[in-house]
């Protein structure tokens, strides 16, 4: 709902100038490189569901200071956020763990269809929300999210006793 309007409000609302906000993707695409094989060692210690837990819990401490944001602000938002999405490896460890071999590549495949789906809907409502309610409300909607999010991952994920090959 709100990836193609990231960088409109971060020039339009925030004043954010073209050349912060290169610098401060790029900070997140190091921070996110930086932190991939760290996250991944963690995941395979500690398990998937609470790094999953942990992308709903720094997305809602980072989505204010975009919101609210200035620069600094947003290098700290850009700071968890990479860190965050880095968090996502927990996700397919979770459904490679899930999946047999000889499925998995139509599991993936529903997945990335039902994603597509869901974000292009999801593109629109942002896009009318962001225009006819709030630049806000998207980021806003994203925020109270992460809160469901969070319990029903606590709740409803359960990692594999015996984990497939």
């Amino acid at each position: 709902m709100c990836y193609p309007y990231y960088i409109v409000y971060a020039t339009k609302v925030l004043s954010i100038g073209e050349l912060q906000w290169a610098t401060l993707l790029a900070l997140q695409s190091a921070i996110a490189f930086g932190s991939l094989l760290p996250i991944g060692k963690i995941v395979d210690v500690f398990g998937r569901k609470k790094p999953l837990v942990m992308i709903h819990l720094l997305s809602m401490l980072a989505m204010p200071f975009f919101i609210y944001g200035d620069f600094a602000k947003l290098i700290v938002f850009f700071l968890l956020s990479g860190i965050g999405n880095s968090m996502f490896v927990a996700y397919q460890s979770l459904e490679a763990d899930l999946v047999p071999r000889e499925y998995r590549g139509k599991v993936i495949g529903f997945t990335q269809f039902f994603t597509y789906i869901s974000a292009s809907i999801g593109q629109l409502l942002g896009g009318f929300l962001y225009e006819k309610v709030s630049p806000q409300m998207p980021f806003l909607l994203l925020l109270a999210s992460t809160v469901p999010g969070a319990i029903l991952t606590i709740l409803l994920v359960h990692e594999p006793k015996k984990k497939e090959v």
